[in-house]
């Protein structure tokens, strides 16, 4: 998660587009995606079609990541390329930079970035204001199944691709320049997402310490005070879960960087939060 927002997209990366299959393919993926919603929709309303579970392995199969399928597509390319090194050895730059185009718009255009749009539009279906059940953050999965994917395709570009053009120096700042742009994208969209569920987090939080009443912290004498308030137990839920998804779903600095935002900005609007209520000797307790 980065704070620089101002990161650009590569334009040549940008317009990659072989025979305009991509664009014809987001498409379809996107008429597919919102069928996918309004099932959802009609399943929540409809006890009856909760349990349609072929439904919802293909809306999984189409909107989450599998690294399975990118190490088959990188061992292709692998072979591909070994294969092209003992046809055609002095035309390797060239066939090089084709088998890039290729694979990121196969890896890239049709594959990651999509599956970030999903995660991007499941993201905003979510809603704050709910307190019957809890936000979901499975999303996310596509968030650290892409920063894999991303090492092993930058891994595979820079230790097998790049020396193939090592002859031909246009041809390998065209690969690096594909490569960046393909890194940049990809950092871009994952760094939306993360920002966008920290917000998410924020609004819950403060719509959880919406709910203090104003004499929450002013009992009477004798009054039990051995329960906590609504708006403890909704925020005090509402952290354990968030915890317990954000560990499930994403690990190393992406984990660390967003607890850490979520867990200051908690910390200051509580610190702020009890500046607003009165509070006497017994409601200390309650406090």
């Amino acid at each position: 998660l980065h704070n620089n927002k101002s990161i650009e997209p590569n334009n040549e990366y940008e317009n990659l587009n072989r025979r305009s299959r991509v664009g014809q393919f987001k498409s379809f993926m996107r008429s597919h995606l919102e069928r996918s919603q309004s099932f959802k929709d009609k399943r929540a309303s409809d006890p009856s079609l909760a349990n349609d579970h072929n439904h919802q392995n293909e809306i999984d199969q189409y909107s989450k990541l599998n690294l399975e399928h990118t190490d088959n597509l990188l061992k292709s390319t692998v072979e591909s390329l070994s294969r092209l090194i003992e046809l055609t050895p002095t035309k390797m730059a060239e066939h090089g930079l084709e088998i890039l185009e290729i694979l990121l718009i196969g890896i890239g255009k049709s594959y990651v970035d999509l599956a970030l749009e999903v995660s991007f539009n499941e993201l905003h279906h979510q809603d704050f204001k709910y307190t019957d059940h809890y936000l979901e953050f499975d999303y996310l999965q596509n968030v650290q199944i892409s920063s894999e994917i991303l090492y092993l395709v930058s891994t595979c570009i820079r230790t097998i691709l790049l020396p193939l053009a090592n002859n031909s120096p246009q041809v390998k700042h065209r690969m690096i320049n594909l490569t960046n742009g393909y890194i940049s994208r990809v950092e871009l969209a994952i760094n939306v997402i993360m920002r966008d569920t920290i917000n998410l987090g924020c609004d819950k939080v403060r719509n959880a310490l919406s709910k203090q009443k104003k004499k929450d912290f002013l009992p009477k004498v004798g009054e039990l005070i051995d329960t906590d308030t609504v708006a403890c137990e909704q925020l005090s839920t509402f952290l354990s879960e968030f915890n317990s998804q954000l560990t499930h779903y994403l690990n190393g600095g992406n984990l660390q960087k967003i607890l850490l935002e979520l867990g200051v900005f908690t910390f200051n609007q509580l610190f702020e939060h009890f500046k607003m209520f009165q509070i006497n000797s017994t409601g200390g307790i309650v406090v």
